[in-house]
């Protein structure tokens, strides 16, 4: 609930009160509440008897549902408003009137408060284990304020990546894929598991992670979608939109995030055991703006630094030129 006080204030008169001079209502202030919602009157002055417009605008909320206000003055005998008042679907703004009651009588100074309530309706879709068969491993923000989840999606024979746009009222945004659905296979007949989303500033999505041949007991390969704003993947990135590093066979190679470098690069952080007997490193590889290898990060677009075993990054955060990542070196409490 947001409660919106906006203060009115009656003068009172110097002379005997006639028709031409009446009681007067004085606008002190607007108030804004943190949730969003704010109270406004249009006029300073309201003569006696006469009426203003008082508004109520929803600030950073979602605008696609209808939003009922009520209204509540501290003295209805000196000013009312109606019980309530609807901000229309698709609307920011609603008016209603605001009167002051004509009472004939010469009145000492006194406050009026106008209240405005609203409560912000849950309109985030819960979907149930028979509406998203799909195990959902990452989520992330899109820039206009909705969200887009990726999972594996088992396909009869293997797991694909499955991948969710929602509108910021939490309902699936028709315009992305099939219904607000996309689902992608990395190659034929492997286990592909998304760890991370990406957004672009443009509102292409990349999405990362390992994929592993079928019946493959240890071996994942590192892969990276990009899809265009429709769903479909973006012919640009890769191969059709998909880029799959394929690793020595028995390598271990996996993402865990996923982040922006200089002149639209992209670092993929994770870890690469080669089974060598090195255990598994540290390991970024640099991809150009295109989905290729960047040479020019450590001569092969892969950067690996061996701690001591189990090394693996979880986070990586770009600083100018440089790359700041933080994780696990060494398993079972060994090392940090």
């Amino acid at each position: 609930m947001v409660s919106v006080p906006s203060l009115l204030r009656q003068k009172r008169a110097t002379r005997p009160i006639s028709r031409s001079r009446r009681l007067l209502l004085e606008l002190l202030e607007d108030r804004t509440a943190p949730a969003g919602l704010v109270l406004s009157v249009a006029s300073y002055e309201v003569p006696e008897g006469l009426v203003t417009t008082g508004t109520v605008t929803r600030t950073n909320l979602d605008v696609s549902q209808p939003m009922t206000v009520w209204l509540y003055s501290s003295d209805t005998t000196e000013a009312t408003v109606p019980e309530s008042v609807i901000i229309p679907q698709g609307q920011a703004s609603a008016d209603f009137p605001i009167v002051a009651q004509d009472d004939d009588e010469i009145d000492a100074s006194m406050t009026v408060i106008i209240h405005a309530e609203a409560s912000v309706p849950e309109h985030f879709q819960l979907l149930t284990a028979s509406s998203q068969t799909n195990m959902t491993r990452t989520i992330a923000t899109l820039p206009d304020g909705g969200h887009v989840t990726a999972g594996l999606k088992y396909v009869g024979s293997s797991f694909d990546v499955a991948v969710y746009r929602f509108l910021p009222n939490g309902q699936l945004d028709s315009s992305f894929g099939g219904g607000g659905v996309v689902v992608t296979p990395v190659a034929p007949v492997r286990y592909d598991t998304p760890t991370v989303i990406l957004p672009q500033s443009d509102g292409k999505i990349l999405v990362a992670g390992h994929s592993a041949p079928e019946w493959a007991t240890t071996e994942t390969d590192m892969f990276v979608l990009r899809f265009n704003t429709n769903g479909t993947l973006d012919n640009t990135f890769g191969v059709g939109g998909i880029v799959l590093l394929d690793s020595p066979e028995g390598y271990r190679a996996e993402v865990q995030d996923l982040t922006f470098g200089p002149n639209g690069s992209i670092y993929l952080a994770g870890t690469l055991d080669r089974f060598d007997g090195n255990f598994a490193d540290f390991a970024v590889v640099r991809l150009t703006a295109a989905g290729n290898y960047d040479l020019s990060w450590g001569g092969t677009g892969v950067v690996t630094t061996d701690f001591f075993y189990d090394d693996a990054i979880y986070e990586a955060v770009p600083l100018s030129n440089k790359l700041l990542v933080v994780g696990q070196a060494g398993a079972n409490g060994s090392g940090a």
